[in-house]
């Protein structure tokens, strides 16, 4: 029916991709600062119609350089009533502690709750396998904690048997 441009007033931004949710488009889009050596990550809501609102920005982290940027994810309610965003640690140094920030936002893109955690296992040690968020707008991570900061997926026990190197943690 129709085609259309958008452009953004940023500069170095990059897309991470679209979703349907409640009835329009949002946009994810992240702006990487070299200058001032942060990152900010903002929602752009589009309308079915082409219309664009309003962005709206989620969180902005420091970064010294490309590999020390967060690993990001965003996922939808099950009953697409709520949305999350989730950045963790770059999960590589065995000197930095693992941090995690969480934020849920509702239909209207508004900010329910965001919350930052710090566990105090090193960024190589934990290793996040996925998130879920309720309708309710909980949150549950579940993670693998291994034993040290050489992670390694099994080891042998006394008896010779191959194990896990590693705990699975459910978050809340």
């Amino acid at each position: 029916e129709y085609s259309k441009e958008f452009e953004s007033d940023r500069k170095g931004v990059s897309s991470l991709g679209m979703r349907y949710f409640q009835g329009r488009f949002v946009w994810m889009l992240s702006e990487t600062n070299k200058k001032e050596d942060y990152v900010r990550y903002s929602l752009l809501p589009i309308g079915l119609d082409g219309k664009q609102a309003k962005m709206k920005d989620l969180a902005k982290f420091k970064y010294e350089g490309r590999d020390d940027l967060p690993t990001i994810s965003w996922e939808v309610s099950r009953d697409s009533s709520k949305l999350l965003f989730r950045a963790t640690s770059d999960e590589d140094r065995d000197e930095e502690k693992f941090r995690m920030f969480l934020s849920v936002m509702d239909k209207n893109l508004d900010v329910l709750w965001s919350q930052k955690v710090t566990m105090p296992y090193s960024e190589e040690r934990v290793e996040v396998i996925d998130a879920l968020l309720k309708n309710d707008g909980s949150v549950y991570v579940l993670a693998k904690i291994y034993e040290n900061d050489k992670a390694k997926e099994s080891k042998k026990n006394k008896k010779n048997k191959t194990v896990a190197a590693y705990d699975v943690a459910l978050l809340q």
